[in-house]
């Protein structure tokens, strides 16, 4: 199957089974950065961890996975 046949199907998915399959995506990258030798530095750990503070103390300062793809886009002329 494609990638692009699986985002199609994908987004035919109920809300709750794409959450599922969200889940499962990031389980399978961080398998694969495991595997790879991947890790984050300090630096990256501590800012991950001050921005989940940051958003357990007010959650609604979170912004939608589209908002943050378009600011990257806007900002660093990403496509993702």
């Amino acid at each position: 199957m494609s990638l692009d046949a699986l985002k199609s199907e994908a987004l035919k998915l109920e809300k709750s089974d794409l959450f599922d399959f969200a889940q499962f995506i990031i389980e399978a990258l961080k398998q694969k950065d495991e595997s790879n030798g991947f890790q984050l530095s300090e630096a990256q750990k501590k800012e991950i961890e001050t921005r989940l503070a940051e958003f357990k103390k007010d959650p609604s300062s979170a912004i939608s996975g589209l908002e943050a793809e378009k600011k990257l886009i806007e900002k660093y002329g990403l496509q993702l």
